[in-house]
């Protein structure tokens, strides 16, 4: 039986599986990302970069997904601080989507 895709899947030279980032990476990036948009990386807890890493799988698109999520319901609860529990309802919103 021919699997679907199977003309495209043998004119591909590279094949790559792609892991994701680790935890270290995921905290710096996230911190980087809050500095580079202007904001104090201060504005969210370790741990809650902690939950949202352990959320996206190591997978960058997810994490932004997650903490895009998250500072819009921290916003909207006017919330100084993103916690654990501002990232468990931004999780739980993006599997809903």
């Amino acid at each position: 039986m021919r699997q679907p895709h199977e003309a495209l899947r043998q004119r591909i030279i590279i094949n790559y599986n792609f892991t994701g980032i680790q935890e270290l990476e995921a905290v710096e990036y996230i911190k980087d990302r809050f500095t580079l948009a202007g904001a104090s990386p201060s504005i969210i807890d370790n741990n809650a970069m902690l939950s949202a890493y352990s959320s996206s799988g190591g997978s960058i698109r997810r994490l932004n997904l997650i903490i895009t999520k998250a500072l819009m319901i921290g916003a909207h609860n006017n919330k100084q601080v993103i916690d654990t529990d501002i990232i468990l309802a931004a999780v739980n919103e993006t599997q809903l989507m």
